[in-house]
């Protein structure tokens, strides 16, 4: 058997504006990081080095190279879930009070 579980629903809806302010901050973050990244160019700038311990770093189908733009994307995607958590927090946390109006 479950065991029993409460939410207080006006909580739930405070605990949203943290979510979101933690989405802010990521993307924040990740704004920042696509800024220092952008000033990086392959061909002048090896901040990885130029040895063979950077061409393993920065090269190969699973190097830093590669992988930078999908970090950057998921980094955005996690921003955006998280913004989409709050909206769910919020709409459960209505439904919840709404649903305690009726009874």
């Amino acid at each position: 058997m479950a065991e029993r579980i409460e939410v207080d629903p006006y909580e739930l809806k405070r605990a949203s504006a943290i979510t979101v302010d933690a989405a802010a901050e990521l993307k924040r973050i990740v704004t920042k990081l696509r800024g220092a990244l952008a000033l990086e160019s392959d061909t002048t700038n090896f901040p990885w080095g130029n040895d063979s311990f950077g061409g393993k770093f920065a090269g190969g189908t699973k190097g830093y190279k590669v992988t930078r733009k999908s970090l950057l994307e998921s980094g955005d995607a996690l921003a955006s879930g998280a913004v989409g958590f709050a909206d769910g927090q919020v709409q459960a946390a209505l439904l919840m009070i709404a649903s305690d109006e009726k009874e």
